[in-house]
């Protein structure tokens, strides 16, 4: 029962950040301004594994 909701939860998790990650590169393709710095943090950090906390 743990490991189904530790599961779902970290599914959850994977699913916010992949759309946090095309919302952002969507913005980055389109016409809003970024500076070249802050355009390539974005760029270097996008879809890196991330590390889940399971508490």
């Amino acid at each position: 029962m743990l490991q189904k909701r530790i599961k779902r939860q970290i599914s959850k998790i994977n699913i916010n950040y992949y759309d946090a990650n095309s919302l952002l590169n969507d913005c980055l393709k389109s016409d809003c301004y970024v500076s070249c710095e802050v355009r390539q943090k974005i760029e270097d950090s996008l879809f890196l594994p991330i590390k889940i906390k399971v508490e």
